[in-house]
């Protein structure tokens, strides 16, 4: 709120100024304007991820991600996630679908397996309640460096039945 009354204050101040002046005033009006919205930016994809992976419907779900993390390959530079989970249900799981986001050293989204830092994967494991288990996708990452949120979106049980997520924001 203080960086918006400050960008106001600035256009009032340099209204009346000569072609000269005005290219710099423009120049620091650009700037700030700039740095207001890389704050703006940064809180809604801070937002965004809270909202995502971590809401009251997650963490209800009857898995609990552990762990969601990317791994170096031992045969090459890409990278690949491993996720550690647990049965919280009182019914034995067989499947299990994910999704995750992950950025870059940069604060970027990364190349985590799907598009924009996203990524998602299946696990068809039997799991058995309080059981935990890790499993790992091949996702060859070239620049991911850390998994922000990671989540279930499906849960399949043996009975038959099934948990889906109902408020998919992405």
């Amino acid at each position: 709120m203080k960086k918006i009354l400050l960008t106001f204050s600035v256009l009032i101040f340099f209204s009346c100024k000569t072609d000269e002046e005005k290219a710099k005033e423009k120049r620091i009006k650009d700037s700030i304007t700039a740095v207001v919205m890389n704050d703006f930016n940064d809180g809604f994809q801070e937002s965004l991820i809270e909202r995502n992976f971590n809401n009251d419907e997650i963490r209800k779900a009857p898995v609990k991600v552990v762990s969601c993390e990317f791994v170096q390959d031992s045969m090459s530079t890409s990278k690949h996630i491993e996720l550690f989970f647990k049965n919280v249900s009182k019914k034995n799981i067989i499947a299990v679908r994910f999704k995750w986001y992950g950025e870059n050293v940069y604060g970027e989204p990364a190349d985590a397996g799907g598009l924009n830092g996203f990524g998602g994967g299946s696990s068809e494991n039997f799991v058995k309640p309080n059981e935990e288990v890790a499993v790992t996708w091949d996702i060859y990452s070239k620049n991911g460096k850390t998994i922000k949120g990671c989540r279930p979106e499906v849960v399949v049980f043996e009975d038959g039945s099934k948990w889906e997520l109902k408020n998919l924001i992405n």
